[in-house]
């Protein structure tokens, strides 16, 4: 019974255990412009956010104009942390809507990714396209020689591994005319580690010399010297076998397999250490079944009869633990990465999951028969036959592993779906001296509540400004009533801070002085930000023959105002604002202003009281498409704003 719930529970875990998580992409995070923003004053650079460090000699950044040409930029420079990266635009950038192209490549993992996204610069909405709504980021597929050579590497580790577990644990001697298969493990590893190179530097079209003199470049030399040190400890071993140069070989091949998980997806990570160990013992416990199982099958031929059985014993219990070590480290790798259920069968990297948990799956039947039927009962001839099949099975699990390295998580591809922006308004600046840059991003950029963000940089480098302290100051001109109010932000990271308040009480025009405290000196800057008043969903009721359609237009807070011309044609007209609150009833109006706008121009309109929410100004109106305006205060002192468009003909 024991046995037999212990078989369940293996198969269990190898059902959702999977190879080592596939390595990951360096994948846009946010840029500065957005994609799709629009601006009203071109930026003075691009700022790309990315989830891995990028190796910068290996990327590029490209911007193009509405026209087709490519613009003039700085070179891709390296900003706060290692993940972002700036890049410098001319100074006489016009007005346009502008497409950036990037395609970089990992400094942790050497994959390529590509993207595209768009903003505008004084240019209407309509103009602007979101690149997320039609592009993709473009993910290379994995080329067989990639493929092949972590299929090599692979094996080359586990066997390295096997051979200092085999000459430690399993058989305590030298195998006789085991040599080979230790040097054969190497010139594997080694073999498909120099795959790699030459896959990864035809994927950046370079030479390998120019891959190796790269930033990562200095990953991928750790890698072979690490590989290098296993095999020279290895040599040591054959030639003096015991115990203390088998435990150094164990050794050193677990430093090239920590180095190989520092070098994949894990070490990307914002804090590795815990992602690096789970993926560390991953690969460790992989080599230790896998490469240990190599070994007992030439054992089984090649050891003394007397050392065989007990050599099976000892295996058949250390396999048990790396077993149960694969899947829980395997589960906890893939956990995020496959993202649901469906996308096991939706996408490659699902169907690989599959494939490798069928196989993983066959593994563990035919190590339970071997500890639980064959081993107990001294079968040796038929052990040999069922290691050898667990070794052809893992041929597969190791060549779906590799497949596996090159490919994308679904729950990748899902972040980096459509992007939602929020509702924000961007302005920029630089002081009078030219020492600093500023950008001050506030969301929703509408009366009330907002998020004040404000990135500092250095005019010229574009590196962060460090500062004391960073505050704001609001006033709008165009209602002296409203009061000045001040904000303290608070440092986020270098060059960047935030705050929140409700300094931006009422729609309009708000200038915004900013003060930057630094060590030794101050900074003041002076900005201007279009505070927008609330987007209005406006109804139409047809007035019929005759009569003016009416325009209803909601306030806010189940307030609305019913507008209307009379007559609607070119001459004189009433314009007429009425107020109405949620009960429905007439909403008292301290004070109103009233306009009407044709091509930019801009008729103030004197208003005239007919009731306590209804107002009319009279408007000699000529024949084009004019926006009527009006700006009320309520008894409350609350302001709001109705705009309606209308063709007079």
């Amino acid at each position: 019974m024991r046995r037999a719930l212990l078989l369940a529970g293996l198969i269990a875990l190898g059902v959702v255990a999977l190879a080592p998580g596939a390595s990951g992409h360096a994948l846009l995070e946010s840029s500065s412009p957005e994609d799709g923003e629009l601006l009203e004053a071109a930026p003075g650079e691009i700022l790309l956010s990315f989830s891995e460090p990028l190796d910068l000699g290996l990327s590029s950044v490209t911007v193009v104009d509405g026209s087709g040409s490519e613009v003039e930029t700085a070179g891709l420079e390296r900003v706060g942390s290692e993940r972002e990266v700036r890049v410098g635009l001319p100074q006489d950038l016009g007005d346009g809507v502008y497409s950036v192209s990037w395609r970089v490549l990992s400094r942790v993992d050497g994959h390529i990714t590509a993207g595209a996204f768009t903003f505008g610069v004084g240019v209407d909405a309509s103009e602007v396209t979101p690149a997320g709504d039609g592009a993709e980021v473009e993910y290379p597929s994995p080329t067989p020689l990639s493929v092949a050579g972590r299929w090599g590497f692979y094996w080359g580790l586990a066997i390295l591994l096997g051979g200092a577990l085999a000459g430690l644990v399993l058989f305590r001697e030298r195998v006789r005319g085991a040599a080979w298969l230790l040097r054969a493990g190497w010139l594997l590893g080694a073999l498909g580690l120099l795959g790699m190179l030459i896959a990864e530097a035809g994927a950046a079209d370079i030479g390998l010399g120019a891959l190796l003199a790269a930033d990562r470049g200095e990953i991928l030399l750790a890698r072979g010297a690490a590989l290098l040190a296993a095999g020279i400890v290895g040599a040591v071993a054959l030639a003096r076998p015991g115990g203390a140069t088998w435990g150094l070989l164990g050794g050193v091949t677990l430093a090239a397999m920590l180095v190989h998980a520092y070098a994949g997806h894990a070490g990307a990570a914002r804090n590795p250490v815990l992602p690096v160990a789970v993926q560390w013992a991953h690969i460790v416990a992989v080599g230790v079944w896998v490469g240990g199982l190599a070994w007992l099958l030439v054992g089984l031929v090649r050891a003394d009869p007397e050392t065989r059985g007990p050599a099976a014993s000892r295996f058949s219990g250390i396999a048990t633990w790396a077993i149960v070590l694969v899947a829980l480290t395997g589960f906890l790798r893939a956990w995020d990465e496959v993202g649901s259920l469906g996308d096991l069968f939706d996408t490659g990297f699902g169907l690989a999951v599959v494939g490798k948990s069928a196989l993983f799956g066959s593994m563990l039947a035919l190590g339970a028969y071997n500890r639980f039927r064959l081993i107990p009962g001294g079968r040796l001839p038929t052990l040999r036959r069922t290691v050898g099949a667990e070794l052809s099975i893992a041929v597969g699990v190791f060549g779906l592993t590799g497949l596996m390295s090159g490919l994308v998580p679904p729950s990748q591809l899902q972040e980096q779906g459509p992007p939602t922006q929020p509702e924000r308004v961007v302005v920029e600046g630089s002081d009078f001296a030219t020492t600093v840059r500023m950008r001050l991003v506030a969301v929703p950029g509408a009366p009330g509540p907002n998020t004040f963000e404000v990135r500092i940089r250095d005019y010229d480098t574009g590196e962060p400004v460090e500062a004391n302290s960073v505050s704001l100051r609001f006033s709008l001109p165009d209602r002296p009533d409203v009061g000045t109010t001040e904000l303290a932000l608070e440092r986020a990271e270098a060059g960047v801070w935030r705050g929140q308040g409700t300094n931006l009480s009422a729609p309009g025009t708000w200038r915004i002085g900013v003060l930057i405290q630094q060590a030794d000196d101050s900074v003041r800057l002076e900005l201007e930000l279009e505070a927008r008043g609330p987007e209005a969903e406006i109804v139409v009721i047809d007035g019929g023959p005759g009569q003016p359609d009416i325009y209803v237009i909601p306030l806010g807070e189940d307030r609305t105002v019913q507008a209307y011309v009379d007559p609607g044609a070119a001459g004189s007209n009433e314009v007429h604002y009425t107020f109405f609150d949620a009960a429905g009833g007439e909403l008292p109006i301290e004070g109103i202003a009233i306009s009407a706008t044709l091509d930019g121009e801009t008729l103030e309109l004197e208003p005239r009281r007919l009731t306590i929410g209804h107002f009319v100004a009279t408007a000699e109106l000529e024949a084009g498409a004019w926006t009527f305006t009006a700006e009320a205060t309520t008894e409350e002192g609350t302001v709001v704003t109705a705009t309606f468009e209308e063709e007079i003909e």
